[in-house]
């Protein structure tokens, strides 16, 4: 079978899907929601938000990830990656706003994704990934995921 024979195919089988959807009831396709209106907080993000107006050390709701790498490591290439993952998921670049009494998810744009860089030493290096792992996300100002990039002049590189 030729590549345009199956190109040919497909396009028949779509199309006769798509007649067969627009002619029975109740199987239309619904309308994709506004992805920059405020959206109810899903029942983890209204978790994460109550439990953050009430504990005292939120951090304990931290998931880290801390990986060592060894070699040069292309920072650009890195973020790029990071942007691609949060434009695809928008719970990654949400922040959560009051509208009204009830609290709503409201995502940002991808671009927003930052890499924070920090030079350390190797002996400073546990003790800087444990203060960025404790540090508390303000839910109402910053997308509750973080992304640090440690180096140490022995060339490895900590990403948490």
């Amino acid at each position: 079978m030729t590549d345009d024979t199956l190109r040919a195919l497909m396009e028949k089988r779509v199309a006769a899907a798509q007649a067969a959807a627009r002619t029975t009831p109740g199987t239309t396709i619904p309308a994709r929601r506004d992805p920059h209106a405020p959206q109810p907080l899903s029942a983890a993000q209204r978790r994460l938000w109550f439990n953050s107006q009430f504990e005292h050390d939120p951090a304990i709701y931290h998931v880290p990830l801390v990986l060592r790498l060894s070699g040069p490591l292309d920072g650009d290439a890195l973020l790029g990656a990071l942007r691609e993952v949060v434009q695809r998921h928008e719970v990654l670049r949400s922040v959560i706003a009051h509208h009204g009494d009830e609290p709503v998810a409201v995502a940002g744009p991808a671009g927003r994704v930052s890499l924070t860089r920090a030079e350390v030493t190797a002996a400073a290096l546990d003790a800087a990934i444990a203060a960025e792992v404790a540090r508390p996300f303000r839910l109402d100002a910053e997308p509750p995921l973080r992304r640090c990039c440690c180096g140490c002049p022995s060339r490895s590189t900590c990403w948490c």
